[in-house]
């Protein structure tokens, strides 16, 4: 993200109250204007990210895998029906261990699956992500 973020000014990062284990620390410290913690509401991340999208930035929203379904309308109806460049990245996708059973996300690739004109990247390791999140924001 920093590395994007020294690329492009119009990149913004949003999160649900996770900046730490989602690996945005590091991006709200060189860039704070630039980054939004809207708290455990990630139905406002994505309608935030959406509006932001209409105003010209590329927001890259990172929440929870399995708190993903609580804006599952959102994305539909604010972004995709829109045809908005809005980034989503999912942390904890699968059975995830020390969290606990609550934070397994398990529905995420059929929740995502559903929605119309959704891109999706599933990268298996750490080095697949940067890779797949250039080509995700370089998407219209």
């Amino acid at each position: 993200m920093i590395k994007l973020g020294k690329a492009d000014e119009n990149i913004v990062a949003i999160t649900a109250a996770m900046p730490g284990p989602t690996g945005l620390l590091p991006f709200k410290d060189l860039f704070p204007d630039r980054f939004f913690d809207v708290g455990i509401a990630e139905e406002h991340a994505l309608t935030a990210a959406a509006g932001m999208a209409m105003g010209g930035l590329r927001p890259v929203v990172a929440v929870y895998s399995t708190f993903f379904s609580r804006a599952f309308d959102q994305a539909n109806l604010d972004i995709s029906l829109h045809g908005l460049p809005v980034t989503l990245v999912l942390d904890r996708a699968g059975i995830t261990g020390d969290d606990g059973p609550s934070h397994n996300g398990a529905y995420d690739l059929a929740l995502l699956t559903a929605i119309p004109g959704m891109t999706i990247f599933a990268p298996s390791s750490a080095e697949e992500i940067e890779p797949m999140l250039s080509e995700a924001l370089q998407l219209p």
